[in-house]
């Protein structure tokens, strides 16, 4: 138990969650700190979540929104909505480990304003998944070491509510919000810690088509924030280089998170090479959105 009174507000952004919201926020109510957590849902879909959550858990507070929002604006609209020193954010199909908040109140405890921890994959099984998470999860893996970092993932970190009164909000963007917030604010200076021991169990049964689809929008994406920000890999946004680079993007992607992952020893290699043929596809399909972000920057 952590012995320090301290307020801390949850924010879950919520679309087509009915399968999973269920036990996300069991595992919240469950957590094991002294002063309860306020707990915000922002839905943005047309559904049954508000009766689910009104119905069998009254102690959390819920925001329906009237049409789709990126989940950076509801975790925004959260902020703004909630009181605690701490807001912490969970994505509404993880559920976090027993000790996940103690420990996130621990690192703020000892100095730290941005806290991150682990994703663990729920659907390790399913080989989309699987193949998946190296593409999107490699810096947040359960067995990278411990370590200041310069950004942390959304699904798993919480800041101190000063954070967002110096520097605002989260971009409104499609993906990536979180990466170029925090970039920003490693600018200009301020320490972010990574414990892979702060976890949350991801649960994600994908199939080929999502598959595809996602890494499509996360390639168009990631050119859109490196227009936004300096961020590593932006010289390939120059229309001169890119053009000679796209041919071999696909595996330029693949061999940077190959390399990536050995240097973290976090043992992604073993899934990367049982999928691969599914991993490369990833990596060409978002060689392709990012070839159509370029095309589209007008």
């Amino acid at each position: 138990m952590v012995n320090e009174k301290v307020m801390i507000s949850i924010i879950v952004p919520s679309y087509r969650s009915q399968a999973t919201i269920g036990e996300c926020i069991r595992s919240l109510l469950a957590q094991k700190i002294k002063e309860k957590p306020e707990i915000l849902v922002v839905n943005s879909s047309i559904d049954e979540i508000h009766e689910i959550v009104k119905a069998h858990y009254p102690t959390v507070h819920f925001i329906q929104l009237k049409k789709r929002a990126f989940a950076g604006t509801a975790r925004n609209i959260g902020i703004q909505k909630t009181k605690g020193d701490i807001v912490a954010f969970i994505d509404a199909d993880c559920t976090p480990s027993s000790d996940w908040l103690s420990k996130i109140i621990s690192w703020h405890q000892k100095g730290y304003r941005i806290v991150g921890g682990s994703i663990v994959n729920g659907s390790h099984q399913n080989i989309f998944s699987r193949a998946e998470y190296p593409l999107e999860i490699l810096e947040f893996s359960p067995n990278n070491p411990r370590r200041e970092t310069k950004f942390v993932s959304a699904a798993n970190c919480s800041f101190r509510r000063d954070v967002f009164a110096e520097y605002g909000l989260f971009p409104d963007i499609r993906a990536g919000e979180d990466l170029v917030f925090c970039h920003k604010i490693a600018g200009r200076g301020e320490k972010i810690i990574f414990d892979p021991s702060i976890k949350v169990f991801h649960k994600n049964d994908i199939g080929f088509e999502r598959y595809v689809k996602k890494q499509i929008m996360h390639g168009k994406n990631s050119y859109k924030i490196r227009q936004m920000e300096r961020l590593s890999g932006s010289f390939m946004n120059n229309p001169l280089i890119l053009p000679l680079l796209l041919p071999l993007l696909p595996s330029i992607r693949a061999a940077r998170i190959i390399y990536r992952s050995i240097c973290l020893k976090n043992k992604l290699i073993c899934d990367i090479l049982s999928t691969f043929p599914i991993f490369f596809l990833g990596c060409v399909m978002w060689s392709f959105g990012y070839a159509q972000g370029h095309a589209n920057r007008f």
